[in-house]
């Protein structure tokens, strides 16, 4: 127990920018009209208070391609896994406009402690357009 505080403590709080607080800014930095953002599994709590801007949750990979088939241009947030299936779902080329790393904290266990596997538990997330 007392490693789990001190890797808590020690690696992960603090470190500034977080992966949401770099995604907010990815979607100030493309989002010029006030385009609508679609989320899909990921950054579902705190993303909206770091953009200060609505965001609609998506579940799963049709729903998402329905999103994108909107007639204006729509900004999407998702794991960089799942791009290729929501854009065969969507038939629609996507164009990722940034990525962010993202180590979700909440799945680490003592296994991730004891063996570290970057390529498992460290994750893309990117940001994707219509257009």
């Amino acid at each position: 127990m007392l490693v789990l505080v001190s890797v808590w403590f020690g690696a992960f709080v603090g470190n500034r920018p977080e992966p949401v607080e770099q995604m907010a800014a990815l979607i100030h930095s493309h989002r010029s009209a006030q385009e609508p953002i679609g989320v899909l599994d990921v950054f579902t709590r705190n993303l909206g208070f770091y953009t200060g801007a609505p965001r609609m949750q998506l579940f799963g990979t049709e729903q998402a391609g329905v999103f994108l088939h909107s007639p204006e241009r729509v900004l999407l947030v998702l794991r960089s896994a799942d791009v290729p299936a929501v854009a065969a779902a969507s038939g629609l080329t996507l164009k990722t406009l940034g990525e962010v790393r993202y180590l979700n904290t909440a799945n680490i266990r003592l296994r991730t402690l004891l063996r570290p596997d970057p390529s498992a538990e460290i994750e893309m997330i990117s940001l994707v357009t219509n257009r």
